[in-house]
């Protein structure tokens, strides 16, 4: 049988069911291809040639040198093969396969980000990183290969690579390897909270308006973003070997300890390059510079030698990376070289680089560290000039020295704003000596000469003359000074503590120009606010009451006992007394008078009994007096009063201190908890029981301030611009440092949120109904619990202190287990609680 070609250019008749013949035909000129017949389901295209056959017996496609791919229209496969075939078998016999009802892959290792998740159905549409205008790809959070099971999860603005493979819906990502995770987008919420809000969705208008004006203001959710060291500082995961190589677990720019037995016995097991026997000689070493190492290897019966270099050498420089790294680390450690020489040798290792050298990098390091935290530092002026919408700035400052007492030879002060996250902005040090001047006073009357050269040639260290407790005030004005040439913005308000020096000569200085009228009296220059620590006020009572104690010692009060004891003025009073105060200034800072009044309502509420009341000054919100009367329930004063005796003996104290004059100085007050925290990184690598030179007091103060503002991943610029490269090891190690310090910061947020939480739980239900002696035994705890919460509001800023001195002191027990990363900011099977994208 024949069929007439319908084509217009042609009429030639196409055979069909011929042994032999093409099921399709394509001739020049013809526009389509036309069906053949069943049994013919394969395709060959030869070489040169312009049909397409179908043999009989071969179920794949073969493409010949020079032909096209095939490709099919809008979702459907181009080409599709039979169950246990190739679908395409190109020229070299790779073959991508559609086994049964397996798709076939089209593309292996993409690169996107995550743009949309939806977390109930557990899948979410990654981009494409090398094409932006393709359209989104479908992923399913069960494609996760480099995570386990009860962790697959997928996040917005994650990396990933993938491979893809094409379904009847479109593309679809499958054998995911999450790169990097951006747990910026990931908070939690507890069950109860979700809860709460179902409740109240079901519950009428009027009782929802009833239940939120129940509800505290204490009770709204912290988000990590607003924790000040999530804000600085992002999680990251670390990353995995596998991604880099698939062929090799072993990062290739690691270094890793290798006993010379062991290496000398892996050489016996070769064969020598040159003669090809097995190689059977001497392991030399022929040169030795610190822990790098060249080792030659001598062939006994070819005498032929190979050399073998233990560590690169840096780009532009003699020196070598080992070398350069563990002189970091050693500072990062506050060992020095001391220490350093002490690590080595417990690890059978090549002692360092001598002391000599090793002095002279560390001034080619300082110069690379102090042009690091000067960016970084010009970089938290311009979020703070963001911040306060202005170039005056409010900052903080603070003094440090490298010793205890008041002869420490080095000394320095920081300038950190007063943002949301606190940041170093300046430092300034003041050394009182210098190590080659002094090591020079050695050769001065033996060789005068050789001294002359030498005290000419070097730069000295020494800037400063005066008396050691005069360093902050010098370092703080040189701050002031050079603040609108150095980054162009004025400090119209500081933060200082009440004893500090810098104000005064601040006030004196006038470091920044102009002439400013204020009550009749003419000033030189810009008005500098002074805004007091409260931190450092407050202590003043606790200093005083313990004077006090000690000026009475065992002497009778007029009730026939003495000042201390139990329910009287003991150590336990003293620090209740001195937080309560705290907590008052906190609280109410922005009224004088308030604060007046709230201030003596703390010794009025101590002074009442039952006969005698004072609680005008109190307030209900924790006066279990004043509770007792807006219930109508009785009330005993026994449970908090202090003897009338104890309580005459300090009221001077509190005369002093609380009077309007002395509490006008902390209003508005803040608190210098940020660099108190910035000192703790400090003291990490330069300890304040070891003595140390101007140059490495001086890299403990810059390096601490790369850590403080970016965190201890900051420091791969550091290594990248001395060594040239980060590093697997020691990026793993930052971020285990830096999600160290992240996990702390959120346990510790999470405490104090389950401690209001419970606070306000315990309230609503003694407002409901309780009996009076709970309201009375509580009297003294609410308003320490007050004091704590104000506290804990006003230190928030500052979590990392404890976290940064816990660094290199011990290692928590949540960070050794596997899953403690993944408790404050992935997935965990076990957490109860619900989690969310943030929106």
């Amino acid at each position: 049988m024949e069929e007439t070609n319908t084509d217009l250019t042609t009429s030639e008749p196409i055979p069909r069911d011929l042994p032999g013949q093409p099921g399709v035909l394509i001739r020049p000129g013809q526009p389509f291809i036309r069906d053949g017949d069943d049994d013919q389901a394969a395709i060959h295209i030869g070489a040169g040639q312009s049909s397409i056959r179908g043999d009989g017996d071969q179920a794949a496609i073969h493409i010949g040198a020079g032909q096209s791919s095939i490709r099919g229209d809008g979702d459907q496969a181009a080409v599709r093969g039979s169950a246990g075939q190739s679908s395409i078998r190109g020229g070299t016999g790779q073959s991508v396969r559609g086994d049964g009802d397996r798709a076939a892959i089209i593309e292996k290792g993409v690169c996107g980000t995550i743009i949309t998740v939806n977390r109930l159905r557990h899948y979410a549409f990654i981009k494409r990183k090398d094409n932006m205008h393709s359209r989104d790809i479908f992923a399913r959070e069960i494609s996760i290969i480099n995570e386990p099971i009860n962790k697959r999860k997928l996040f917005l603005h994650d990396t990933c690579k993938f491979d893809l493979i094409r379904t009847q819906r479109g593309l679809e990502a499958i054998n995911i390897q999450i790169v990097e995770r951006n747990v910026d987008t990931i908070s939690k919420c507890s069950r109860r909270r979700s809860s709460k809000r179902v409740l109240q969705n079901r519950t009428p208008e009027s009782a929802r308006s009833n239940a939120t004006t129940t509800t505290p203001a204490s009770s709204t959710t912290l988000k990590r973003s607003s924790l000040p060291l999530h804000e600085k500082i992002r999680k990251r995961i670390k990353s995995d070997v596998s991604l880099e190589s698939v062929d090799s677990n072993v990062p290739m720019n690691g270094y890793t300890i290798l006993q010379n037995q062991v290496l000398f016995s892996l050489m016996g097991k070769t064969n020598c390059e040159s003669c090809g026997q097995r190689w059977n000689g001497i392991m030399n070493i022929k040169k030795r510079e610190g822990l790098f190492l060249i080792l030659s290897f001598r062939c006994s019966s070819c005498k032929n030698t190979i050399n073998i270099e233990t560590s690169p050498q840096i780009v532009s420089s003699a020196r070598r990376d080992v070398n350069v790294r563990s002189q970091i680390g050693a500072h990062l450690c506050g060992i020095k070289y001391a220490g350093l020489v002490k690590l080595m040798g417990v690890m059978n290792l090549p002692s360092p680089i001598h002391d000599e050298r090793y002095s002279k990098w560390n001034k080619d390091l300082l110069i690379s560290i102090k042009s690091l935290s000067d960016r970084s530092m010009r970089k938290a002026v311009v979020e703070a000039v963001a911040s306060a919408n202005s170039t005056d700035l409010m900052v903080s400052g603070d003094g440090y020295w490298q010793t205890r007492g008041f002869q420490s030879r080095h000394g320095a002060a920081a300038l950190i704003s007063c943002t949301t996250a606190p940041k170093v902005i300046d430092i300034e040090t003041c050394h009182k000596t210098c190590n080659t001047c002094m090591e020079a006073l050695a050769i001065k009357t033996s060789d005068p000469n050789k001294y002359k050269d030498i005290i000419k040639s070097h730069q000295c260290e020494k800037n400063y003359d005066k008396s050691s407790g005069g360093m902050e005030s010098s370092a703080v004005l040189s701050m002031f000074n050079r603040s609108t040439s150095k980054y162009g913005v004025d400090y119209t308000s500081y933060v200082g503590d009440g004893d500090s020096k810098a104000f005064n000569a601040l006030s004196k200085a006038a470091p920044y120009p102009g002439s400013v009228s204020m009550k009749n009296i003419v000033y030189l220059g810009k008005i500098i606010k002074k805004i007091e620590d409260l931190n450092h006020f407050s202590k003043r009572m606790k200093r005083a009451l313990e004077t006090k104690k000690r000026e009475y010692g065992k002497k009778k009060l007029s009730d026939g006992k003495t000042i201390g004891g139990k329910n009287r003025l003991s150590a336990q009073t003293i620090i209740r007394l001195q937080m309560t105060f705290r907590a008052t200034i906190q609280k109410n800072k922005h009224d004088l008078e308030l604060l007046y009044k709230r201030s003596w309502a703390i010794f009025y509420h101590k002074y009442s009994t039952n006969n005698d009341p004072h609680h005008n000054w109190c307030s209900v919100k924790w006066c279990g007096y004043l509770k007792s009367v807006k219930d109508n329930t009785p009330y005993d004063h026994t449970t908090h009063t202090l003897a009338h005796p104890v309580l005459d003996a300090i009221k001077p104290v509190f005369k002093s201190l609380c009077s309007r004059e002395s509490l006008s100085r902390v209003v508005n007050a803040s608190s210098q908890n940020a660099n108190e925290c910035f000192h703790s990184i400090v003291w990490l690598t330069s300890p304040k029981h070891k003595a140390t030179s101007g140059t490495i007091f001086e890299i403990a103060s810059h390096l601490a301030a790369i850590i403080f503002n970016d965190g201890y991943f900051g420091l791969g610029d550091l290594l990248d611009i001395v060594c040239g490269y980060f590093g697997f090891y020691a990026q793993q190690a930052m971020i285990y440092l830096d999600n160290n310090r992240l996990h702390t910061e959120s346990k510790e947020s999470n405490r104090k949120r389950k401690k209001e939480a419970s606070r306000t739980s315990q309230k609503n239900d003694n407002n409901k109904q309780t009996g009076t002696d709970d309201e009375q035994s509580n009297d003294d705890t609410e308003e320490s619990d007050d004091c704590n919460e104000q506290s804990s509001d006003d230190t928030e800023e500052s979590n990392d202190c404890n976290e940064q001195s816990s660094d290199d002191t011990e290692v928590s027990d949540h960070c050794a287990e596997q899953s403690s990363d993944d408790d404050y900011g992935y997935y965990n099977a076990k957490d109860k609680r619900l989690w969310k994208e943030k929106e």
